[in-house]
């Protein structure tokens, strides 16, 4: 007699696969939602198309007037899939509110910056740099393509830094070309015009409650008046 043979559905192996802390994860991405809130929390990669772009899209056609908040928590990622959230903030006709939440870098610092309004946290870290790129093993015919893809790019990126912020065109263009890590901190961001509002902390006064001492009844003494004889 043959054994019965278990099949697992994939919709069970996939559910079994997956981190719990995934599944809570993706259900605070689609309860924000409906508050007209995208989160964008670890690497940008190519799914941000769906995450991000294609609801930016739906929301200012559903109601244009109404804000979209993009709240931000990253190191960044591909520059690429980046630039195509981007360019969708700025084409969009409904204001967009940016807000970090710990750090908005590389990448996340080009999406960042193209909110009509940028808010930041008070021990919020921002950071820009040129990227990095793997040429090993390349032709150096196609290493000089690179180059001049590269200069190209710091171009675009010098022009739509400097468009967003206080910082000239050719000081944003010397940052890149330095090829170092360029850190902002919140007060550096208000200077800068890199971020418009420090979310600061509310200063929460809570004193624990005292018994109030009871009050004592204090007792009238009546003095007599003695009368004096004349």
């Amino acid at each position: 007699m043959k054994k019965e043979e278990n099949y697992e559905s994939l919709e069970d192996r996939v559910y079994n696969s997956v981190d719990p802390f995934q599944e809570i994860s993706h259900q605070t991405y689609k309860d924000l939602l409906k508050e007209r809130t995208i989160l964008i929390n670890g690497e940008i990669k190519e799914n941000i198309i769906e995450r991000v772009v294609m609801q930016i899209t739906r929301m200012s056609r559903e109601h244009p007037a109404t804000p979209i908040y993009i709240v931000l928590n990253s190191y960044g990622g591909s520059t690429f899939d980046a630039q195509a959230v981007v360019d969708t903030m700025r084409a969009s006709k409904t204001p967009i509110i940016t807000k970090v939440l710990g750090k908005a870098m590389s990448a996340a610092f080009d999406i960042f910056l193209a909110g009509d309004l940028r808010v930041v946290l008070e021990n919020s870290v921002l950071m820009c740099h040129c990227g990095a790129q793997d040429l090993e093993n390349i032709k150096l015919s196609d290493s000089l393509d690179e180059a001049k893809f590269t200069a190209e790019l710091f171009k675009r990126w010098s022009q739509y830094y400097a468009s967003r912020t206080k910082l000239s065109e050719k000081e944003w263009l010397n940052m890149l070309k330095s090829g170092k890590d360029r850190y902002f901190f919140p007060e550096e961001c208000i200077t800068l015009e890199i971020a418009h509002q420090v979310e600061a902390y509310i200063d929460k006064k809570l004193t624990p409650k005292t018994p109030k001492a009871k009050k004592r009844r204090k007792v009238k003494s009546k003095k007599k008046s003695r009368k004096t004889a004349k």
